[in-house]
């Protein structure tokens, strides 16, 4: 069965205490620059089904601008891009689901953290909450002082 968004949330199982994995899984489509849409095959904790989800996942500590402002359709098209570079891998962390229900993460592409590349090309603020890996909001916090040094993307002025 494909699980859809709307069907996993009628199942919060698949999201809490978590079917949905770390781990690999197929890009669908790009929302946005910090929104996607991935499919990833899953067993389900408690009856071992395996399942295939589909699930809107938000990049976690990071925030684009929306397409209709000034650098959207860049960060969507940069998003797009890395994506396509290689096997996309999810990263949780506590915080699983945002207040529009979204799976929030950190996805790599071969090991690059797209949250990363976007702030790192100035495509990208740093957005980050308490509870959020400290680690990884040293390493967004770093990139975003390079693109503001750089005067790159929403920091070119």
């Amino acid at each position: 069965d494909l699980y859809t968004y709307d069907r996993i949330l009628d199942r919060p199982s698949l999201v809490a205490p978590g079917i949905l994995q770390e781990g690999d899984c197929n890009p669908v489509r790009v929302i946005d620059g910090e929104s996607i849409v991935i499919r990833q095959t899953v067993t389900h904790p408690t009856d071992n089904d395996r399942t295939t989800i589909e699930v809107t996942v938000r990049l976690l500590g990071i925030d684009c601008p929306a397409e209709d402002e000034p650098w959207g359709d860049e960060a969507a098209a940069m998003t797009r891009r890395l994506l396509d570079e290689g096997q996309v891998t999810l990263r949780l962390d506590r915080r699983r689901l945002d207040q529009h229900q979204r799976v929030l993460a950190y996805v790599y592409v071969d090991g690059r953290m797209v949250n990363t590349e976007l702030v790192r090309a100035g495509l990208a603020r740093t957005d980050v909450y308490p509870g959020d890996s400290q680690s990884i909001a040293r390493i967004l916090n770093k990139a975003e002082a390079e693109a503001k040094s750089n005067r790159v993307g929403i920091w070119e002025r």
